[in-house]
């Protein structure tokens, strides 16, 4: 079996460069196409474990429409605000980092 193969790798780099670069070809193709198939069932084992896994979304305490509404009366500030009911904490932390450089 190696004795055979030896021969036939000996085979191929005997041949002129265009026959060789098909040979390089028609493996590569062959391997990608075994990668190709292992990864479709690999995704697809992946797929089926997402598709049982229920997702549990939280439930929307507003009314339907009353969010758009809230935000142009102003009722419900647009920035985040942390814990200290401070603003954007982003802008904070610009903002010391200004009046630092300064």
């Amino acid at each position: 079996m190696l004795t055979r193969l030896e021969k036939k790798i000996q085979f191929i780099r005997e041949q002129p460069e265009s026959v060789r670069m098909r040979y390089l070809f028609i493996c590569l193709f062959a391997s990608m196409f075994f990668i190709l198939v292992i990864w479709l069932f690999s995704l697809k084992e992946s797929v089926s474990e997402i598709t049982k896994t229920k997702i549990v979304l939280p439930e929307n305490k507003m009314e339907e429409g009353q969010s758009l509404e809230s935000l142009l009366n102003k009722d419900i500030p647009l920035r985040i605000q942390n814990q200290n009911g401070e603003g954007d904490p982003l802008k904070e932390v610009l903002k010391k980092e200004t009046e630092s450089q300064q």
